[in-house]
Order: C-alpha cells, then sequence, then structure tokens
C-alpha cells in the first residue's frame, strides 16, 4: 500500500520522532484519519526519507517510531532553473506545481514589458512547491525566489552553465544544445509574448534563443513542457 508522503523539518537518525506542525497534525487526524499503528513516509527535505509509524497522536502532536532512513534518488540529474513570467494567479500556481513535479530545481517569478499581474502569494506558492514534492516522491522542495524584473534576472541567471530563452523565432530546442551541462536557466515570457528589446537583451547576455516546435503554446504549457524536457535530456 502506498504510504502518504510529508516533507517536514525532522532527525530521521533518531529511533523517534515528534510533530507538533498543527498543520500537519490537523490533517492526520481530521482529514487522513490516522490512528495507532498507522504508517507514514517522512521525508527530511535533504535527500532522506524513512517509514514512520505512529504511537500516539492528539491535539498536541504526534509521536512516531522511526525505521532506518534511505537516501531518495529520484532528483534529476541536471539543475533547472525556471525563470517564468507572472500569470494570472491560477496558471502560475500550475507552473509551479506542476515544474515541480518533472524536476525544476528552482523557481524565480519575474516581471516582463508585457506582464500584466504584477504580484504573487509567495506564501501559497511554497504551499504548492511543497505538496507537489511530496506528491512526486521528491526528496528535496525547489527553491521559490523573490520576484525580479526581467533585466535583474538576466544577471540572476549569469550563474548558471548555460542559459535558454524560449521564443517562436528560435530553432527548436535539441538534446546537443545543452549537451554535458549541469545547469540551466529557462526563460519563459507571458502570454503576449517578449518584446523585440527583450529578445536583444537575452543576446546580449549571451542566453541561447530556441523554442519548442512549430506550434504556439500558452505560458504555462510552455514551462512544464521545458522543464520536463530539459531536466530529462
Amino acid at each position: 500500500m502506498k504510504l502518504h508522503r510529508f516533507i517536514i523539518d525532522i532527525n530521521l537518525e533518531q529511533p523517534s520522532a515528534f510533530v507538533v506542525d498543527p498543520e500537519i497534525v490537523g490533517q492526520w487526524r481530521n482529514v487522513l484519519r490516522f490512528k495507532v499503528g498507522d504508517q507514514v513516509m517522512l521525508c527530511d527535505g535533504q535527500g532522506y526519507e524513512a517509514v514512520g509509524t505512529i504511537e500516539t497522536l492528539d491535539k498536541a502532536g504526534a509521536k512516531l517510531r522511526l525505521d532506518k532512513p534511505v537516501q531518495i534518488n529520484r532528483e534529476p540529474g541536471r539543475e533547472i532553473i525556471l525563470y517564468c513570467a507572472l500569470l494570472k494567479r491560477e496558471n502560475f500556481e500550475t507552473v509551479a506545481q506542476k515544474a515541480v513535479e518533472v524536476g525544476a530545481s528552482r523557481i524565480v517569478p519575474i516581471i516582463t514589458e508585457r506582464t500584466i499581474k504584477k504580484d504573487v502569494r509567495l506564501d501559497r506558492l511554497q504551499k504548492i512547491m511543497k505538496e507537489a514534492a511530496e506528491q512526486s516522491g521528491r526528496g528535496v522542495v525547489p527553491a521559490l525566489h523573490q520576484t525580479l524584473v526581467f533585466e535583474h534576472a538576466l544577471v540572476d541567471a549569469k550563474v548558471y552553465e548555460t542559459g535558454l530563452f524560449f521564443d517562436a523565432s528560435g530553432p527548436q530546442l535539441e538534446a546537443d544544445m545543452v549537451k554535458g551541462k549541469n545547469s540551466v536557466a529557462i526563460f519563459i515570457g507571458p502570454e503576449g509574448g517578449w518584446r523585440a528589446k527583450e529578445l536583444q537583451l537575452a543576446e546580449k547576455s549571451g542566453l541561447l534563443i530556441v523554442s519548442l516546435g512549430p506550434l504556439t503554446l500558452r505560458a504555462e504549457t510552455a514551462a512544464i513542457v521545458a522543464s520536463y524536457l530539459l531536466s530529462r535530456h
């Protein structure tokens, strides 16, 4: 039977642990209806997980007996950093959720010239990303960066080995473009597309202009597809 999985701040090297987070405890008691003897999979967010058996569970918290922790080997071999223009709330939340599920390592919301929505609830996005990491079996929760304006995002991305700027004018993405690269920055524009000035700045910054093929994709679709492809090329 598949166990419910939770990423929490916990020392898995100890024989037992106490979980006192009111949100998690409330979910266990009131939603999942856990009982003494039920088991859960606990992940420390550092790449290790262990089965925990509930010994006590009440409003104050839960005590669990821990099995020996094991290392999780499900992270992509390449670091994928997604710089995505802010979209409508539900669309950007979909990007955050699905990009984590397919392997993104870091998500950076950016403001471009055609960005309409310019604010975002980072706390809500972080929660969505944590739940996506738990659901997909990842050993860490990807990082969420503060929102950056486009020009600052270009500077931020210079620390990575290579960067891809997705635009319909570029050649189609090929595996050889990122061969041997351990970290790749991905830039996805807004629904209205990039301005010519932004394309020029991207080229000047050393980003490779590429596309996802001849079809026109919505921004959230492009972000998810690009993250998936590059985490596996």
